[in-house]
């Protein structure tokens, strides 16, 4: 009775492997949604939809299909200079304090809102102005209801790359100081205005924030310094930063790569697509396939659209993402690259299984065979159940029977516990960083990635990613086929952060090496920008760490320095037997505000960087693994209750 179109709530699920269902009962069944048909007989059901960009948009198309008793309230908001404020956000609310209307005012600062005759409350709010509320009355004739706010209170940025002038995609973040809280610049669906983040793509662009004293971060990435700068702002006043972003280092025949990210494409999350990409090139990544769930599709487009295919690529790609819930526990799966099959439900995707079986070997068959790298989602704690214990019956067995068809697996944060469950004092090492290096040990050779697995946007886009190998390195001659050839073999590098570069006599992670009768040389570099300072690099050997290759920058100070190039030694690795050999780099963070970003949880983690395994060849027969279980069994999966893989979707 109060304008609006809906008689009839609709039933809202989402779900990863369905996306979003909005589903409305037929109210002649009794609002039930099962109905008993006598021969003959025909139950018909008629939904009209509108779209509109607010409600009150709809709720004025309603007013020209049906007799709603309601009439044109205009509201017109202004700020104290009698300045127009477009795009103000204004909820209203009716006598009972229910929602009647919801509008966005024009760039008139006009919002027209049908109501009936009654009494209103309105609560108009905008980011950088402030929030208002005020009561009215409704008539039954057209009437004005003016608003006043605060006026515009903003930061002007003018962001170029030092050296080039160029425009560089970047990353803002705002920490209030000295009693300013954080800003909130919007919800966590759009690049421009993301909690207390603002990713632009503009070499010269403004950001509406509330009064405040705030330290502000302008970054692009693991490769480039950060600059901070300290502002105070008062009400109606604009302030301007100019900054010029130096490149600190670079990672030739490496490219910066999240491979795994969502927008609202998958169903299950309302991240805008546009807003993912600017977001990913303002954190600095270089490749980005798009991992939509069920869905094969691909960001190219976009990209060249908004003029960002200097910056970062993209391929074609997909989550495979099975039915939740069901005793095989997660059963999601990437891959890239794929072909898009137009005109296609999901782009052509294969089916999805509640077998996980069944399911990889159908994105594995997917093209015929062509080259394309797969990786299992966050299996988390259900990595027992994925590789070593299908039936949950404490027995070994050979798991889901996955092995040939994946290339690797996400460890995702699990990645920060590997010098944890590889130390001599680990009390519990039912971990998946624990498990791998055990697979590794067997001689599986299923590598590993970390990646952000983003739904949201903000800090976690960009936050984990790997350095993935290729020759082709500028993102305007990406080869999508050429970086999953090299990851398949794996070819990558684990990160949050840092860039470490590893060989071992000239070859990469993910190699074979075949010791020569000079020995093995093992060449270590650790790069990493101002916010990030590298203090130990270890390798492990066959999974345990070598106390005579733990370096830290207490006992060889030396070895470390504070510039972009933190590390770098060459060393002989005296091996006389087959081992797998892995190098980790950690450190920690110059500043509260690190490179990362964001105020989660997940940026305070230390930097690191892992690499993939070196397969060294000591003896000249080939490489055969130790099947070493690392003072663990190798681990069952007794179900005992309700247990969850690894936090992913």
């Amino acid at each position: 009775d109060q304008g609006l179109l809906l008689t009839e709530k609709p039933k809202l699920t989402s779900d990863p492997a369905t996306g979003l269902l909005v589903a409305f009962q037929n109210p002649k069944t009794g609002g039930t949604a099962i109905a008993v048909l006598d021969p003959g007989q025909r139950i018909e059901a008629t939904r009209f939809l509108l779209y509109g960009k607010d409600v009150a948009e709809i709720q004025r198309q309603v007013m020209r299909f049906e007799k709603t008793g309601a009439t044109i309230t205009t509201l017109k908001v202004t700020d104290t200079n009698k300045k127009p404020v477009p795009g103000v956000y204004i909820d209203v609310l009716n006598s009972r304090n229910e929602i009647a209307s919801f509008a966005i005012t024009n760039a008139l600062g006009i919002a027209d809102v049908p109501l009936i005759a009654g009494t209103y409350k309105l609560q108009a709010s905008k980011i950088g102005h402030d929030t208002v509320s005020t009561n009215f009355t409704a008539v039954s004739k057209p009437a004005v209801i003016p608003v006043t706010m605060k006026p515009l209170t903003s930061i002007a940025f003018t962001v170029k790359e030092a050296g080039t002038g160029r425009m560089l995609p970047v990353k803002v973040e705002f920490k209030g100081v000295d009693g300013s809280p954080d800003p909130f610049l919007g919800p966590t669906k759009r690049a421009e205005g993301t909690a207390n983040q603002y990713y632009a793509i503009k070499s010269s662009f403004r950001v509406p924030v509330p009064p405040g004293k705030y330290i502000v971060t302008l970054s692009h990435g693991p490769e480039y310094e950060t600059v901070k700068k300290q502002v105070e702002i008062k009400t109606g006043e604009t302030k301007s930063i100019s900054a010029e972003i130096k490149r600190m280092f670079s990672s030739p025949q490496w490219v910066i790569a999240d491979l795994h990210n969502h927008s609202a494409r998958s169903g299950d999350n309302d991240a805008d697509t546009r807003s993912r990409i600017i977001n990913l090139a303002g954190s600095g990544m270089e490749f980005a396939p798009a991992t939509e769930h069920n869905r094969i599709s691909s960001y190219t487009d976009e990209i060249k659209q908004m003029g960002l295919e200097k910056y970062m690529a993209s391929a074609a790609g997909i989550e495979l993402t099975g039915p939740t819930g069901v005793a095989s526990g997660p059963n999601h799966q990437n891959a890239f690259p794929l072909t898009i099959q137009k005109g296609k439900q999901g782009g052509g995707f294969p089916g999805i299984s509640a077998d996980v079986y069944t399911q990889v070997k159908g994105i594995y068959d997917y093209d015929k065979g062509k080259t394309k790298f797969i990786t299992h989602n966050h299996p988390g704690m259900e990595m027992p159940n994925l590789f070593y214990d299908k039936n949950h019956d404490g027995v070994l067995d050979n798991g889901m029977n996955t092995r040939q068809f994946i290339d690797a697996i996400e460890l995702q944060t699990f990645v920060y516990d590997i010098l944890n469950v590889t130390s001599d004092d680990a009390k519990n090492k039912k971990a998946p960083a624990f498990y791998w290096l055990q697979m590794l040990n067997q001689g599986d050779r299923i590598f590993a990635t970390m990646t952000s697995d983003s739904h949201v946007i903000g800090e976690r886009g960009g936050l984990r990613f790997v350095y993935a190998y290729t020759k082709k390195d500028n993102p305007l001659t990406i080869d999508a086929y050429d970086i999953a050839s090299s990851a398949k073999k794996g070819h990558i590098v684990m990160s949050n952060g840092p860039f470490l570069k590893a060989d071992i006599n000239g070859l990469i992670p993910g190699d074979d090496v075949k010791k020569t009768s000079a020995g093995l040389k093992m060449n270590v570099e650790v790069y990493a920008n101002n916010e990030i300072q590298i203090d130990r690099v270890q390798v492990l050997i066959n999974g345990r760490q070598d106390k005579s290759l733990n370096f830290t920058a207490a006992s060889n100070p030396k070895l470390f320095t504070s510039g972009a190039l933190q590390f770098k030694y060459s060393f002989p690795l005296n091996l006389d037997k087959d081992a797998n050999v892995i190098v980790v780099a950690t450190g920690k963070k110059t500043s509260p505000a690190a490179q990362s970003g964001g105020r989660g949880g997940n940026s305070l983690q230390l930097p690191i960087a892992v690499t993939n395994p070196f397969f060294v060849d000591a003896n000249g027969d080939g490489f055969v693994p130790n099947k070493d279980t690392l003072g663990e069994p190798l681990p069952v999966s007794l179900r005992t209750g309700n247990q969850t893989g690894g936090g992913g979707e």
